[in-house]
């Protein structure tokens, strides 16, 4: 199921379309096993049931290893699996963090064309709530910019906090 909702784009106000990552985005995601997530791709791209000789293998997902294999990309094989159920159910379900990814991604980009700017990283809010949401298959520079972002507010956090001695022991 994560990696399916990581391959989805579904912008708020928009409609779900597919979204092609490279395959390093879901083995480097930190939340799970790299050896399980290469068996739900082999899998999930046609690799048949051991237990289950007969069944034909469905093909949900296409991997593409260009001449280079650190590009090496996933995505669905079709735009219509995002009206099939289950697909179309978990959609909805994850909706909330498919939007939030989504803006983090459109975020990230333009923080990445302006310089990564610290002007353009998220206000101490939205990051918080982009931490707290369990984003699943952000794309590395998505990635680099929450980080950022985190950091940013922990150290206004923790200036505001040393600005607040300051002063109490200055009244005393």
């Amino acid at each position: 199921r994560a990696i399916l909702m990581a391959l989805v784009h579904f912008p708020r106000g928009g409609t779900p379309t597919r979204r092609p990552v490279l395959k390093s985005t879901l083995l480097d995601d930190g939340r799970s096993d790299p050896a399980a997530i290469h068996h739900a791709l082999y899998r999930l791209s046609g690799g048949p049931l051991v237990i289950d000789t007969d069944a034909v293998p469905a093909r949900l997902v296409t991997v593409t290893t260009p001449s280079d294999p650190s590009r090496t990309s996933v995505d669905l094989v079709h735009e219509a699996l995002l009206q099939v159920e289950p697909i179309a159910s978990w959609i909805r379900e994850e909706a909330t963090a498919l939007h939030l990814r989504a803006e983090v991604e459109a975020g990230a980009a333009y923080w990445d064309d302006h310089q990564r700017a610290s002007v353009w990283l998220p206000d101490d809010a939205r990051t918080s709530l982009y931490a707290k949401a369990a984003l699943v298959g952000l794309k590395p520079i998505a990635r680099e910019y929450l980080r950022r972002a985190v950091r940013r507010a922990t150290w206004r956090r923790w200036g505001a906090r040393g600005a607040s001695v300051r002063v109490t022991k200055t009244e005393r």
